[in-house]
């Protein structure tokens, strides 16, 4: 499973006054998501992925973190938005464990 590419250019979050974190529900939140909810409800109750898929994907998370930090360092986001993207990024990865 892959984000549409579009996706992935604009965080509204760190620039909209919202506590909304994503557009569409998960698990009846939009804000706030736990491993439960994106684990256990979206991954394997709504797309039946298998413990396999399930535990790759959360490879392929813990190994991106860094590099996502680097690219907000090298952005062309002002100095505040850098920062505001890297808080929301640490807060996610921490909430999420990984």
């Amino acid at each position: 499973m892959e984000l549409a590419p579009v996706y992935d250019l604009v965080n509204t979050f760190i620039i909209l006054a919202t506590k909304e974190e994503i557009a569409l529900p998960v698990n009846g939140k939009k804000s706030k998501l736990t491993p439960e909810d994106l684990i256990e409800y979206f991954g394997r109750q709504r797309l039946g992925m298998t413990e396999k898929i399930i535990s790759q994907t959360i490879s392929e998370f813990q190994d991106i973190n860094s590099t996502w930090m680097r690219l907000v360092e090298v952005s062309f986001l002002s100095p505040e938005m850098k920062q505001k993207y890297a808080r929301m990024l640490s807060s996610r990865f921490k909430r999420l464990n990984l």
